[in-house]
């Protein structure tokens, strides 16, 4: 089967999920290529499928082009930056013969929710089928977008390559070794206002736990902390911070690195950290607005309440003071580990839905070709009286 793979991105969580699953695709016999943003960070790793970059800034008509050339049975969207344009390149693949379906990574995008509603309500509808990551976009899909429940698929597997085993892996040079009896704790990835590192940083300056090190590590990663907080802590602990994009491999030496990943976010969030942290051996602090996965309390790690600083606080002070909990959640992470095998399983799902799409792909182009032979036929018949 042959599978074009779009992520338009080129980079995050996004690309790795779906570089991801093109390689477990591709371990289970199918031909895939992708194609992905000409900033692709992860043109350096060596993928064991084709990948194609857009050259330009038409990447929709470059997209029509390869769907020309390579004839795909089935494509699928994995993130795209106009639903107004995708809904359109969906049309016309479909005529074109392929299945189309998206995962989208939100129901809507961050901004400007409600004046691109219209272009997502037509553009869902479209498609020929949409993997949910979780239930609740599922349950959006169906109830507000109002697509049939057999167009709607929910899987909360989001694999990630920075979780693989093999990945690369190298240390940040801003980053110093680490000191005896350090505590590392980490927080990862592009900094939000409703990420909750303002809360985090004022339950560290309220603690006594001078073997504690957080590590802040991304793009503006104090961005929407309040002045002071960030001194205020440092009074108390050791605090690094990484201001910058991180490439995967260093990511991935971080995620393997630290103690513990701290998610104290405030906002509603299912986040693809739990899912790479687990496949990392890595126990996770989090809020319960932090949802994703089968997160097993005691297990994968601690759940406190969220937008609140002494609930934060208790279970670091806790976690300090027992530094053999964590070590003893990350022997048990570390021998339950099946990252290659859930990828595979995530494949053998999507490999399935594929054939489906396929088949009502096929059946709806024959159709339409009965169609146009009874135009044809009527239009005969009509110039013959």
């Amino acid at each position: 089967m042959k599978v074009l793979m779009v992520e338009a991105s080129g980079r995050g969580f996004l690309a790795h999920h779906a570089q991801a699953l093109a390689a477990g695709l591709a371990g289970a016999g199918a031909r895939v290529r992708m194609a992905t943003a000409a900033g692709d960070e992860l043109a350096g790793w060596q993928a064991p499928f084709e990948r194609r970059h857009c050259p330009g800034r038409d990447c929709w008509g470059w997209l029509r082009r390869e769907v020309t050339t390579w004839r795909p049975e089935v494509v699928h969207l994995q993130w795209v930056d106009s639903a107004w344009q995708a809904w359109r390149f969906t049309r016309w693949a479909q005529r074109q013969g392929a299945a189309v379906l998206a995962s989208p990574h939100n129901i809507l995008p961050h901004r400007g929710r409600l004046r691109r509603l219209p272009a997502h309500l037509l553009w869902y509808r479209a498609l020929d089928a949409v993997v949910a990551r979780d239930a609740h976009l599922g349950w959006a899909l169906e109830e507000i977008f109002g697509l049939p429940r057999e167009r709607v698929v929910v899987d909360e597997r989001t694999p990630n390559l920075m979780g693989l085993p093999g990945f690369p892996r190298r240390r940040p040079p801003e980053l110093a070794p680490r000191a005896a009896g350090e505590l590392r704790l980490l927080v990862f990835g592009h900094g939000a206002p409703s990420k909750g590192v303002g809360v985090l940083l004022e339950a560290l300056a309220g603690l006594e736990a001078p073997g504690l090190h957080l590590v802040l590590a991304g793009q503006d990663p104090l961005r929407g902390v309040p002045a002071g907080r960030l001194g205020a802590a440092r009074r108390r602990v050791r605090v690094s911070v990484i201001d910058r994009y991180l490439e995967p491999a260093e990511g991935a030496w971080l995620l393997r690195d630290a103690d513990l990943l701290v998610l104290p976010y405030t906002k509603l969030c299912h986040s693809p950290q739990l899912a790479l942290a687990r496949d990392c051996a890595l126990p996770v602090l989090r809020t319960h607005r932090v949802q994703g996965m089968d997160f097993a309390e005691g297990r994968d790690g601690v759940t406190v309440k969220a937008g609140e600083g002494a609930a934060l606080r208790e279970a670091l002070a806790a976690l300090a003071a027992q530094p053999g909990r964590l070590a003893a959640m990350r022997r048990a992470l570390a021998e339950a580990a099946q990252a290659e095998a859930a990828l595979a399983g995530l494949a053998r799902m999507h490999l399935a839905l594929y054939e489906r799409l396929r088949q009502g792909a096929a059946a709806r182009a024959a159709g339409r070709a009965a169609m146009q032979a009874r135009r044809s036929i009527g239009a005969g018949a009509g110039g013959g009286t």
